[in-house]
């Protein structure tokens, strides 16, 4: 989530326009979407939408797509 930008990019995405975007539904590496508001779910994890500046939970079966990033 913390690349989400706080307001639409000219690229109409929520993202730096930095990084190229193919496909805007990516992973990210927290699985702590066990806990759910729907209950508990050992199966999942949180990902990211840059289209709609949005976080969400997706089973791991879902195909998402990941960025890899370098943290300094």
């Amino acid at each position: 989530m913390s690349l989400l930008e706080r307001d639409k990019g000219a690229n109409q995405l929520y993202i730096n326009p930095i990084f190229k975007i193919i496909k805007p539904l990516f992973w990210s590496s927290d699985t702590l979407a066990a806990k759910t508001p729907f209950g508990i779910n050992e199966n999942s994890a949180w990902g990211v939408d840059y289209r709609f500046g949005y976080v969400f939970w997706a089973y791991f079966k879902a195909e998402n797509y990941v960025r890899a990033v370098r943290s300094f």
